[in-house]
């Protein structure tokens, strides 16, 4: 089996014959060129979005890693809508965005956030939209009409009266020869045929076919494989490493990195049962050893008891205007450290060998990925080569470079190819998680008016791993916290970071994770005291944000809340975009089963509803498997879960019908991916309150006591 991009390419090269074809390469502002026209192969590769085939047919780049979201289709349609491509002959190729495909204007040289698409929603369509006038006026010199009498097709020229009169494949000659256009007209979105239909997916089958596109399908010569055995305590030193190092057998090699030994040879298989045989040995220390659930619950807890520390979010008089309500309502949540479980396990090939430094990465960020490699290595970043594979699944663990740090010095010690693969024990016991956190709220009741909020959450910091000596706070801790969509007079909130020796890392919505559930559960809890529909207190408090109550309006209409008295529901507002989530429950001899879940978007215009559907149906499982499942222990310094049956995902016969209803929108394009994912949380447990009375407020559920 050959590599995956070689593998890609003569897998497009034979289905097209071989055909003379013309590559676009530009000069706009956010997308650098290299003399384009007639330019070697290597600066066709690096600046290439779209290739124009003489039999008509479209090869489009996509440079998001494809991680199951669909961006492989969603992104090759903005190019393809503004080209008036033949969506039928485009074909989608996936490179690493890196070097000339990162837009300079744009913070985002990774897939995360939420931002694929809406940070290239009209990048893309600019880059189509000028190949399209190229082609348009190589037309009109052709035909002796006027480029503004014609328009593109599916990959033709027509006139005005929709008469095919010369295919783009028979222009890209005299194309070639024209600049490319820096501020290109764009289309109305009432005139895309391709943008805003149910398109399916252009990958389905390769997937399908079982096609090798993904980490762990890399194949090359002589390559051999790498079993990790990382320390089981966090931060903990390795005391016998030559010990082990001689009890390798013939054919197998045992490399020394930090944090872990790896074993490499010519089986995976064996190099695991090798690992398994041996007794390493451990310094710790009694902060290590000591580290352990207890101790991590009770300094969180101590952490948000009194109101203090810094207020990142203060309007009116806050804390002070507490003690003149005649009701107070006081509510602690907590919600758990959580692992990514991505159904594809970390994995990394590389090919260290004198100057030769290239990587086989399913990676959201090749950039990190590159810079992570060339520190480990000590080498500049320019010498090391990236390709991307698709991923099994990233949630933001694949955004870290610690995997591709060991493929690295794995393949430098043994200066060839090495295929380094984490087992599911080691993915699951060595993640950057989610952050445990904790959190308490205050609201002020006078009369039948909610006049005050005031809350304190405490958790680790994510952003500090990487800055130890920034004073800033982590607005990943407090995002969805601090910035609380409601209107409410007075409001102080504050924010204690805690260090709890865990790693964290960015998990699918980040902060608001853990924060939507503890506002959307306390603002269920100030409704039930209040003896209002919660809805309709939501409703209320969003009165100056007429396109949040449209919303709520809609998903009290399509999962009909009024005359359901036993629905859960959450809110959100986040990644440019608006969500409501509401749940329908039940509850047989203690166990809880989500029947269905209504989810309603509005996240401005959408690109592709199939795709758009699909995410935010897979959002929701993933955040509805967190909440009832999901959690990460730790005892003495080491975590307590190893493998899928200690960290149980949504089966097929457990998963809840879903609807999802779009708003139709005239604002910005926003994010899709993780939004469905906080809700989950808080719909259900406000769901299993209106329906049995009691109140969850730690997750995950099915470690709740029913009485």
């Amino acid at each position: 089996m050959l590599n995956v991009k070689s593998t890609r390419r003569e897998l497009i090269t034979r289905s097209l014959g071989g055909t003379l074809s013309l590559v676009f390469g530009f000069s706009l502002p956010w997308v650098g060129r290299e003399a384009a026209h007639g330019a070697s192969p290597n600066s066709i590769i690096l600046n290439t979005f779209i290739r124009i085939f003489a039999d008509n047919q479209v090869e489009i780049t996509v440079v998001k890693a494809e991680m199951g979201q669909g961006v492989i289709t969603s992104l090759a349609m903005l190019i393809a809508e503004e080209l008036d491509a033949d969506w039928s002959q485009v074909t989608v190729k996936l490179e690493g965005e890196m070097g000339a495909f990162v837009d300079p204007q744009s913070p985002f040289a990774g897939t995360f956030g939420s931002t694929s698409v809406r940070s290239n929603y009209l990048r893309l369509r600019k880059i189509g939209a000028a190949v399209r006038q190229v082609l348009l006026q190589a037309a009109a010199a052709q035909t002796g009409h006027q480029v503004h009498e014609l328009q593109g097709n599916a990959s033709w020229v027509v006139d005005a009266a929709g008469q095919k009169l010369v295919s783009y494949g028979q222009l890209i000659q005299a194309a070639a020869q024209l600049p490319l256009p820096s501020d290109p007209p764009l289309k109305h979105e009432d005139q895309f045929r391709i943008v805003g239909q149910r398109q399916h997916r252009k990958d389905a089958a390769l997937k399908i076919e079982g096609q090798p596109i993904y980490g762990m399908d890399v194949r090359l010569p002589g390559m051999q494989y790498g079993a990790v055995r990382q320390h089981r305590v966090f931060g903990s030193r390795l005391l016998n490493f030559p010990e082990l190092q001689g009890q390798m057998p013939a054919g197998y090699q045992l490399v020394e990195v930090p944090g872990a030994i790896i074993a490499i040879g010519p089986s995976y298989w064996r190099a695991q049962r090798i690992l398994d045989q041996l007794a390493p040995r451990y310094e710790t220390t009694a902060v290590m050893d000591s580290n352990s659930q207890p101790a991590i619950e009770q300094r969180l807890s101590e952490a948000v008891q009194n109101f203090n520390g810094p207020s990142v979010f203060k309007h009116g008089d806050g804390s002070g205007a507490l003690a003149l309500c005649e009701t107070v309502v006081d509510a602690e949540y907590h919600t758990p450290f959580l692992a990514h479980g991505a159904l594809e396990p970390l994995n990394c090939t590389a090919w260290v060998e004198g100057d030769r430094c290239e990587f086989w990465i399913p990676t959201q960020s090749p950039q990190l990925a590159a810079y992570g490699a060339a520190r480990a290595l000590k080498r500049p970043p320019h010498m090391i080569k990236v390709n991307v594979t698709y991923l099994g699944g990233g949630f933001g663990r694949k955004v870290e470079s610690d995997y591709v740090v060991h493929a690295a010095l794995a393949s430098q010690a043994v200066q060839g190819p090495v295929q380094v693969i984490w087992s599911r024990s080691e993915d699951t016991q060595h993640d950057y998680y989610r952050p445990a956190y904790q959190a308490r709220l205050k609201a002020g009741i006078r009369g039948e008016h909610l006049a005050v909020w005031t809350g304190k959450n405490a958790g680790p910091s994510i952003a500090k791993r990487n800055n130890p000596n920034s004073t800033q706070i982590d607005f990943s801790s407090i995002d969805g916290f601090a910035d609380i969509p409601y209107g409410i007079d007075h409001q102080e909130v504050f924010h204690e970071e805690v260090d709890l020796s865990v790693p964290v890392g960015y998990w699918r919505s980040v902060g608001k994770s853990q924060n939507t559930f503890f506002v959307e559960s306390f603002m269920d809890e100030i409704a039930a005291r209040m003896q209002i529909d919660p809805l309709q207190l939501r409703r209320i408090h969003l009165n100056a944000h007429p396109r949040a109550q449209r919303l709520l309006d809609t998903l009290a209409e399509i999962c009909d809340w009024n005359s359901q008295p036993t629905l859960g529901m959450g809110f959100t507002e986040g990644f440019g975009s608006l969500a409501a989530m509401a749940a329908q429950v039940s509850l047989v001899s203690n166990t809880v089963k989500v029947e269905r879940l209504w989810t309603v978007v509005d996240c401005g215009p959408v690109v592709n509803p199939e795709g758009a559907e699909a995410q935010v149906q897979g959002a929701a499982l993933y955040g509805l498997a967190a909440a009832l499942f999901g959690k990460v222990t730790v005892t003495g310094g080491k975590v307590d879960q190893t493998i899928f049956a200690d960290r149980p995902f949504i089966k097929l016969a457990e998963a809840p019908v879903q609807e999802v209803h779009f708003v139709r929108s005239q604002e910005a394009i926003g994010g899709l991916g993780e939004l469905a994912t906080p809700l989950a949380a808080p719909a259900v447990t406000n769901a299993l309150y209106r329906l049995t009375g009691q109140r969850i407020r730690r997750l995950p559920i099915n470690d709740f006591s029913w009485t």
